[in-house]
């Protein structure tokens, strides 16, 4: 198949970035099975494509840019130039940081609107270039390549012989028109909607371009200032049906729809009226979930080996990835783990005599011989409802079917709690349970990078004994380890755990935000006994936020550092937002607490604002309270069944 430091390499540049080769990303683009919904060369309206980071926002974007859609490879047709996707993705570091010249507005805008004008200028020149490419003929009959270069030099007083050096001329007159701004002088300023229409109108002239809707994309919106994105606003307002202004940005993310300027007395673009949105996050939760396991399974699958598996079926994709990362149970897996650890017994024998609830040595014994049922007790012991004797009649075979049924569920739901303690309570104990296909899934939460990621590490620690090895096969990586897979998941958590600073501008924010989660809820992981187990996700007691705190939950939105769910179900809805938040999946294994969405844990605004903004001294004092307040706490378990 190939050999183990390439199948690491096609793996590690796996993310959109860097699999680009010309723009083009045919050759690493897997069609989605929700391709329609996102296929914005369909879109007649304006449109602001919205997804999380990893939702694959940037990759539709180049598919379906020009830079794909005709690019090499690809055997284009004329009537492929009735829709063309013009996309931009802007250094917004750069056109950001003119705000901190202290320019005057006039200045400022001139400066932007110049950007904008030469960077779309030049993604038509790429554009040009590959029509010619894809049909001389018809491109040689029109003469095009000269009449574009005439026009262009004419329009930006520029002098050009050949189409090749257009790019650059236009980087020298914007480093020109720039450095005079920063001087204060503005000696020209280009209008994006005049002179892109007038470019695009003159295209349309020719035969070739005379049916052709262009579609202009400008990707990373939410890093514009929001003026800048007012700017924007302005030409998304008056899209028409021959050229869309359109955006991508990350959900949650501060935008604004204001016209023109950022100001509350401009006008507003309408939802519906103005523009679409596409929502890839609220497409992906509304597909199949069998259909999403496949397309990720698919996009591994390529990412490993392009050539050979570009045309693997999803169904195929999808048995050979459940061959690599093969999914347990897990009671399969405390059985294994066991099995394979000698002294593990004799520490969970340990855990269930300890404490005022302990079990009988005499049942300890016996109930060590179904290890799923002992790590289950771990957690159910000292239930106000627990009755030991139930145990006993189990395992003697003497519950009726209904009451074996119904303990037999409570051991399978109380299970990865028991696992979760265990893990967090003895560094002895490390039993895999973030391993296998459907578990590195939902610790992904959608996101393809970190998919991917986990499945880099795991077949980096996994093929460790083959280094050197030429004649690499699939099923090399096939029953892949319970432990390596653990310990991928592991690393990849505290890889992307430590990359929360970086998310701008308030990462120093967001990951103590993290932290702090991921210690409480680690503490409510450790509770003797677990009435709610797995809490790993938060409701908020209030239907309102003050603004700084809303704006650091949007942030925490924005870079799924939390994942917002809406609440289906409340026992009392009095005053309760209507969304719940989830730490994300990803960062679980770092803390050693669940990855599912189980039970919640509901703050205050009070606590709330500790959580958010409190020093450090005063959260240590909120988080030992709480801590010393959940080992006194005497549970009352009344709604349980009398099992427990």
């Amino acid at each position: 198949m190939t050999t183990v430091e390439k199948l690491l390499t096609n793996l590690s540049v796996a993310r959109t970035e860097f699999k680009v080769n010309n723009r083009s990303v045919l050759s690493s683009f897997v069609k989605p099975p929700f391709f329609e919904q996102v296929n914005i060369l369909n879109y007649e309206h304006s449109i602001a494509l919205v997804g999380g980071r990893g939702s694959g926002k940037t990759m539709y974007l180049r598919y379906f840019s020009h830079w794909t859609q005709f690019g090499d490879g690809v055997n284009a047709q004329i009537d492929d130039l009735k829709n063309i996707v013009l996309y931009w993705k802007p250094d917004t570091i750069f056109s950001r940081a003119i705000e901190r010249r202290d320019l005057s507005p006039i200045l400022e805008d001139a400066f932007f609107q110049s950007l904008i004008t030469i960077e779309i200028t030049k993604e038509i020149i790429g554009l040009i270039r590959n029509t010619i490419n894809h049909f001389p003929l018809e491109a040689e009959e029109i003469n095009l390549e000269k009449e574009v270069i005439a026009l262009i030099s004419r329009i930006y007083d520029i002098e050009v012989n050949d189409i090749k050096n257009v790019v650059f001329e236009l980087d020298l007159l914007f480093q020109t028109i720039y450095s005079n701004i920063l001087s204060g002088n503005m000696l020209k300023s280009l209008i994006p909607n005049l002179l892109i229409r007038t470019i695009l109108e003159k295209l349309k002239s020719y035969s070739l371009f005379s049916n052709t809707s262009f579609k202009i994309y400008i990707d990373e919106f939410e890093n514009f200032t929001l003026n800048q994105q007012a700017f924007i606003n302005a030409l998304r307002k008056h899209s028409d049906g021959f050229i869309s202004w359109n955006v991508a940005y990350k959900a949650h993310a501060e935008i604004s729809n204001y016209v023109h300027t950022n100001s509350q007395n401009s006008e507003q673009l309408q939802k519906q009226n103005d523009y679409r949105e596409v929502n890839i996050d609220q497409i992906i939760e509304d597909s199949n979930k069998l259909d999403i396991n496949n397309f990720f399974s698919k996009i591994l699958m390529v990412a490993i080996d392009k050539i050979k598996y570009s045309e693997c079926s999803f169904e195929q994709s999808s048995e050979n990835v459940k061959n690599m990362l093969v999914h347990h149970t897990v009671s399969s897996i405390i059985k294994s783990y066991s099995k394979e650890n000698s002294g593990f017994l004799s520490r969970l024998s340990k855990e269930l005599r300890t404490s005022d609830d302990g079990l009988e040595e005499e049942l300890v014994q016996r109930v060590l011989l179904k290890p799923d049922l002992a790590v289950a007790l771990v957690a159910i012991k000292g239930q106000r409802n627990f009755k030991p004797n139930s145990i006993d009649r189990y395992l003697l075979n003497n519950l009726s079917d209904a009451e074996e049924k119904s303990l037999e569920e409570k051991i399978r739901h109380y299970a990865p709690s028991g696992v979760f303690k265990l893990n967090i309570t003895s560094a002895y104990n490390n039993i895999p349970i973030y391993s296998g296909f459907d578990r590195f899934m939902i610790l992904s939460s959608s996101n393809v990078r970190h998919f991917l990621e986990l499945c880099y590490q795991t077949f980096q620690l996994h093929l460790k004994s083959k280094d050197g090895q030429q004649n690499l096969e699939l099923d090399d990586l096939f029953n892949i380890s319970n432990d390596t897979m653990h310990k991928a998941a592991n690393i990849t958590s505290a890889k992307l755990l430590n990359e929360v600073t970086s998310f701008a501008p308030m990462g120093q924010r967001l990951n103590i935000i993290v932290q702090r989660l991921g210690e409480l809820f680690r503490i409510k992981h450790q509770l003797t006994p677990i009435t709610e187990p797995e809490i790993n996700h938060f409701g908020i007691v209030t239907d309102s936020l003050d603004e700084q705190m809303q704006k650091v939950l949007n942030q925490a939105l924005c870079w799924n550092v939390l994942i917002q769910h809406e609440v289906t179900k409340e026992k009392n809805n009095i005053d309760i937002n209507k969304y719940d938040y989830q730490l994300n999946p990803i960062y679980a294994p770092a803390f050693g607490i669940s990855y599912r969405k189980m039970h919640k844990k509901k703050f205050s605004s009070e606590e709330l604002d500790i959580l958010f903004n409190a020093n450090n001294e005063q959260w240590i004092k909120y988080r030992d309270s709480m801590e010393k307040n959940n080992n006194s706490i005497s549970f009352k378990a009344d709604t349980q069944a009398e099992l427990f």
